[in-house]
């Protein structure tokens, strides 16, 4: 079998072998090189145009002997020729003397005979101020309740004994075995936030300088309690006005609602200002007390004077907690407890 490939091989004529045939058999003769192409199927030679004028053979096209060409491997530049510069012109060309025409008014001043203006003896000497001498760089104000403390002093401060939501197991045993009838379900009380606040904001100008605080304080009631639960109303020294405004409904005045703490954020009426005119006396917040209790709502007031500068009478009625960076939650716990608040 490996016989008849190599036989079978050797029969193949190619274009190189025929040329080479013909080289040696000769085809001068016009009549011989037409038999040839006849046995082989071609044209008659005679038919076939010769090229004319300037013809080159295609002979290394096809020539075994010839030598290939090889690329040259010349390293070429990543870098751009420079190009020079134009060179610069010598002389300079001169500005022409015409003046443009403008709307402006010559007064006629003649600015070389001005002197010139003379500083004060202050900002020549501004460089000298000493390193002691110059204004502190500012510092950011601490918030009266910092943020380590807020949330569990808020928390501690609006928390309340509420309807928990687990079974009061004991008290359904012992009226099942009573055979007493149940309204509802006995559960066991729990403290919470649930139901909110109101949060009260004493705006009279004896608490400017306590204005940024009241800001601080109503964004840290919100963050622990949200917007929703914890209504913000403004007051001028008396709280029975306190107001809040709103998209939707316009102004709304305040309204004691059951079971939800009111917060008072003031001064009890204690700083006097030239300004601020005749201040809220004891006896409006006696009655703010009264209002409260009978609707069983507790009145907490957050106040940033010392303890001895607040109103007497008031301590039995109202939750009075000292506003300032040393409160924290054991103390209104304990405060609260004492008042009578088991919350």
């Amino acid at each position: 079998m490996a016989a008849n490939k190599i036989s079978k091989a050797k029969t193949e004529i190619g274009l190189a072998d025929l040329i080479l045939s013909m080289e040696k058999l000769g085809h001068k003769d016009d009549v011989l090189l037409n038999q040839y192409f006849q046995c082989l199927g071609f044209r008659n030679q005679a038919q076939i145009k010769r090229p004319t004028g300037d013809y080159r053979s295609n002979q290394a096209a096809w020539n075994r002997t010839r030598i290939h060409h090889r690329k040259s491997h010349k390293p070429v530049s990543k870098y751009k020729p420079i190009v020079s510069m134009p060179p610069v012109p010598e002389t300079i060309p001169t500005v022409p003397e015409k003046k443009i025409d403008t709307a402006f008014e010559d007064l006629g001043v003649d600015l070389s005979t001005e002197s010139p203006m003379v500083m004060p003896d202050q900002i020549n000497s501004a460089a000298t101020i000493s390193e002691q001498e110059q204004t502190p760089p500012a510092v950011s104000r601490a918030s009266l309740f910092p943020a380590s403390k807020s949330r569990a002093v808020i928390t501690e401060i609006v928390s309340q004994n509420s309807r928990g939501r687990d079974l009061d197991i004991k008290r359904l045993i012992e009226a099942t075995a009573r055979q007493k009838y149940l309204h509802a379900l006995p559960t066991l009380p729990e403290i919470s936030t649930r139901n909110g606040c109101q949060l009260l904001i004493d705006m009279n100008e004896a608490l400017m300088p306590w204005w940024q605080d009241m800001q601080d304080l109503v964004q840290q009631f919100q963050a622990v309690l949200g917007t929703e639960v914890c209504p913000v109303y403004e007051f001028d020294d008396n709280p029975f006005e306190a107001f809040r405004w709103t998209e939707a409904q316009g102004e709304l005045k305040w309204k004691c609602v059951i079971n939800k703490p009111v917060i008072v954020a003031t001064d009890l009426g204690v700083r006097k200002t030239p300004n601020s005119g005749l201040r809220s006396n004891v006896e409006t917040w006696k009655n703010l007390t009264t209002f409260c209790q009978r609707r069983r709502v507790p009145l907490i007031a957050l106040v940033p004077l010392n303890s001895t500068r607040w109103p007497k009478g008031l301590k039995s009625g109202m939750h009075i907690i000292h506003w300032n960076p040393a409160t924290n939650a054991a103390i209104v716990k304990r405060l609260q407890r004492r008042n009578g608040n088991c919350s």
